[in-house]
């Protein structure tokens, strides 16, 4: 099966949380949208993006001078599509809203940005798409619990985590920060940004409302990436 690339000629990224995301961070009702292929940018994530196509060029360029500088970053549904830019009616409904922290020009056709996902958002209504596709959006609340099953359910996951990690060769600074993340959203969206799952179903993921619903698809995919590393290592 195709899985999500954690790079691509548009954007690439690396996840990190050094920057604290607002708890209910106001979204406007319009957004400029940032086509991304090949990937899913899940919220609560602070992320440094590069930029080369030419409409999402134009799209930072106008927001930066802005209070604001919010976008939304959407995937695109086919990233096997040669299009340099992406129609509307190429991307998946629901997105990330995210704010533009800091912008670097590394070549005339080239910016490289830090980006704070903040929260989920539907794109209800496109308006345009030149110079770049802007849309109204609506904000999608998360379905949060923190009941004896979602405590049973984190541990679960940062013990299949940790399985993981350790076959990766995972720093251990990065086994701590997720042994003390006590946010069950941001733990779920940290967990699922590092799988190696296809584009649909990290897709799946974003779009699923009920924490618990990210809770079970990360651990189902954590638990299966455990088993063919433990696999391939014994074969070795």
């Amino acid at each position: 099966r195709k899985t999500m690339s954690k790079s691509s000629e548009e954007i690439k990224t690396s996840v990190t949380l050094e920057v604290p995301i607002p708890e209910e961070p106001e979204i406007p009702g319009t957004l400029g949208i940032l086509p991304v292929r090949g990937m899913v940018f899940y919220p609560k994530l602070t992320l440094p993006l590069m930029i080369g196509k030419p409409k999402s060029l134009k799209l930072i360029d106008e927001i930066l001078p802005g209070d604001e500088k919010m976008i939304a970053v959407v995937t695109v549904r086919d990233d096997s599509d040669e299009k340099i830019d992406s129609d509307p009616q190429d991307l998946y409904e629901t997105g990330t809203a995210v704010r533009i922290l800091r912008m670097a020009k590394v070549l005339p056709d080239r910016y490289q940005v830090l980006a704070q996902a903040l929260a989920r958002v539907r794109i209800k209504k496109v308006i345009g798409s030149d110079p770049y596709i802007t849309a109204e959006v609506e904000a999608v609340p998360e379905e949060l619990a923190e009941d004896a099953e979602v405590l049973a359910m984190v541990t679960n996951i940062k013990s299949q985590f940790r399985k993981w990690a350790q076959l990766k060769g995972v720093p251990e600074q990065i086994l701590q920060i997720v042994d003390q993340e006590e946010d069950v959203l941001t733990l779920c969206y940290l967990l699922a940004a590092q799988l190696t799952i296809s584009v649909p179903e990290h897709q799946a993921i974003l779009e699923a409302d009920s924490v618990k619903d990210k809770l079970r698809s990360v651990t189902k995919a954590l638990t299966h990436e455990v088993a063919n590393l433990s696999l391939a290592e014994e074969i070795q």
